[in-house]
């Protein structure tokens, strides 16, 4: 089944008149992409012949239709939208300048081009190429090189943009192009209303589950003015509307020096049957940026570590529900998830073993005082900001539909955040070095180095300010990535329907690699 997220182009084309197209044709896009996106249009053809009836034309890399020709059938009013992998054979001249070039020849006329980065399959930046704001911000706030050979890819795009964000077009692999035909006038994404501004739009490359996130550069500014976010499908609105009510609610709650490290809702519509919601802009740029560029110093990650846990310190304290303690409703809440995860796993497995340790650990610890804080779910490094000295922590979404408070033990935050900025320090991208690198962080740290002293000197700091016994810390250390596991299933059953398959799940690989060490953290209640 071709994925949803392969249809994100739906999210960059003008406002249909009357919030629905008469005819799509689709040219290309897998079989049954055509049926996922029956509600964008009274009819959708996957027929060049119908193109001339169309009031919109989506020309997708995949497919072999001649541009020029389906240019030239294009109804006077009609939308066009094309994709262009260079890579292919007969696409490899074919520049951005070169099919401006060629639409207004068939008398059309191109509204936006976008560099799709890293390529369209896996979507994760649609960069426009048209005004130099956007492309100079992403560069600077978004643009990460990993290891040796991007830092040279790097380079040269960065020296390809001071030329000119055409000079950079005539390179980029993967772009694509909204164009108008003669009796339309250009106009901006349809989600954005009345905006005509450029728009970038960003997507976690993953699952139909994720949303994509719509970033509009208003006024000539360097930075987006404000954040739009549309969840792929409308089983997801609920998600959207929990992060404006988190957002509202939270910032009410935090003293004035907090308030501004959450980002400010401002507010929901419909469009197109799915729920659009806005908020304001983080300044800074992402610690998975900061601290994962390959070659510098570990200094710079060690201190944006620093500022994150600060941060997450000050939140827990401010936000902690007073006296909590670890009672059989507070056990039962925190390990609710714990049979769903047993079914992840095959009889005699060693995650079964260490989930009957944890059980026992937890109730041994009854009595004991506990964080229990309104979770963030998702803060990986991607998603906390960093402007000088202020942190901006964003994407709230994640959490339970029916739980408001979203509380939790603190500790599940704070481990997936030093997990995942492990990863990005030591750029262990594919999976076989996420399992080395979890096997290093906390197995066995001492052959972690100086990254993993450094996550531990700041499990230890938090441990000591927020009074939490060290018992604590293995077993919240699995239910963080229980709570993951079992909720990868679940969303991919959300997007997908009854009939999807089991998604490959990392963070069950992750539970059988921490399996290892159950034994002497459980029963010598050591830590690690």
């Amino acid at each position: 089944m071709t994925g949803l997220r392969r249809a994100d182009w739906r999210f960059l084309l003008p406002a249909a008149p009357g919030g629905r197209y008469r005819l799509l044709v689709l040219l290309g896009g897998g079989t049954d992409l055509a049926r996922r996106l029956s509600g964008m249009a009274e009819r959708i053809e996957e027929s060049v012949d119908a193109v001339a009836e169309a009031d919109v034309v989506i020309l997708m890399a995949e497919s072999d239709a001649a541009i020029p020709e389906v240019a030239a059938r294009l109804a006077r009013n009609a939308v066009l939208y094309v994709e262009v992998d260079r890579r292919r054979p007969g696409r490899r001249g074919l520049t951005p300048a070169r099919l401006r070039a060629s639409l207004r020849k068939a008398g059309l006329t191109p509204a936006a081009c976008y560099w799709v980065v890293p390529e369209f399959a896996r979507a994760r930046r649609h960069v426009p190429l048209d005004t130099p704001e956007p492309l100079e911000w992403y560069l600077a706030s978004l643009q990460t090189a990993g290891s040796r050979l991007a830092v040279m890819a790097d380079a040269g795009v960065r020296l390809l943009a001071k030329a000119g964000a055409a000079r950079l077009g005539a390179f980029v692999p993967c772009y694509s192009m909204v164009a108008v035909g003669a009796g339309r006038q250009p106009a901006g994404t349809g989600v954005l209303g009345a905006s005509s501004a450029p728009v970038a739009m960003l997507t976690s490359g993953q699952d139909d589950g994720s949303r994509v996130v719509l970033l509009p550069f208003e006024n000539g500014h360097a930075v987006p003015s404000r954040v739009v976010k549309v969840p792929r499908l409308a089983a997801f609105d609920a998600h959207t509307e929990r992060e404006q009510r988190t957002l509202e609610e939270l910032r009410a709650r935090l003293p004035q020096s907090l308030r501004s490290s959450l980002p400010a809702p401002l507010g929901v519509r419909r469009w197109n049957d799915l729920l659009v919601a806005s908020e304001s802009y983080a300044p800074g740029v992402p610690l998975v940026v900061s601290s994962g560029r390959y070659g510098a110093p570990l200094r710079v990650a060690r201190e944006d570590l620093r500022r994150a846990v600060d941060w997450l310190i000050a939140f827990h304290l401010a936000t902690r529900a007073e006296g909590a303690r670890w009672d059989d409703a507070v056990a039962e809440r925190t390990l609710r998830r714990l049979p769903a995860c047993r079914a992840l796993f095959p009889a005699g497995s060693p995650v079964h073993e260490a989930l009957d340790a944890a059980v026992q650990a937890a109730s041994r610890l009854r009595g004991s005082l506990v964080p229990m804080v309104p979770l963030h779910n998702d803060l990986g490094p991607w998603n906390v900001h960093r402007d000088g000295a202020a942190v901006t922590v964003i994407d709230w979404e994640l959490g339970e539909d029916a739980d408001r408070q979203r509380l939790g033990p603190g500790p599940c935050d704070l481990f997936y955040l030093l997990t995942f900025w492990t990863f990005r320090v030591r750029h262990q991208r594919s999976r076989r070095a996420e399992l080395r690198g979890l096997h290093e962080l906390f197995v066995h740290p001492e052959a972690g180095g100086d990254v993993a002293r450094a996550a531990h000197e700041e499990i230890a700091r938090y441990a000591e300010r927020l009074q939490l016994e060290s018992g604590f810390l293995p077993l919240l250390l699995f239910v963080t990535w229980i709570d993951r596991a079992v909720d990868r299933v679940e969303r991919a059953r959300m997007a997908a329907g009854p009939e999807a398959t089991r998604p490959d799940n990392a963070y069950a690989r992750y539970l059988e690699v921490l399996a290892e060490g159950s034994a002497r953290w459980f029963r010598e209640g050591r830590w690690p």
